[in-house]
């Protein structure tokens, strides 16, 4: 198989796990949430464990023969679509905010599901 095609696998099923861990919280599936309360801190500690990397960003630079090549993964999306450059440093902050972003939304949604705390209306 084309290391190119693999490369191309690796960068959806990215693109797909920034989706879910951005807007997973929107469904009522009970696993889904508990997945992103956990996920979130395991990918924090994954990043900062990895030289603020996450693995799958290095996968496919080496499929691509590209290592050389500084960045992150979404900082060269927004450059490639939204032609905004941005540093590391912004794309970390912008990761880890919508990451605990959705964590803490899913973590309350599952409080509102157990009834430790009420939507906005009372019981």
């Amino acid at each position: 198989m084309n290391n190119n095609f693999l490369a191309e696998i690796v960068k959806i099923l990215h693109i797909l796990l920034i989706l879910y861990m951005t807007f997973g919280w929107i469904t009522n599936n009970l696993f889904i949430l508990y997945s992103i309360v956990i996920m979130a801190p395991l990918f924090h500690i994954h990043w900062k464990t990895n030289n603020g990397k996450c693995e799958l960003t290095n996968i496919e630079k080496r499929l691509r023969n590209n290592e050389e090549k500084e960045g992150t993964f979404i900082g060269g999306l927004s450059k490639k679509y939204l032609k905004i450059e941005l540093t590391d440093k912004a794309v970390s902050t912008m990761a880890y905010t919508i990451m605990y972003t959705s964590a803490l939304i899913s973590l309350i949604r599952l409080f509102e599901y157990y009834g430790i705390i009420f939507a906005v209306g009372g019981p």
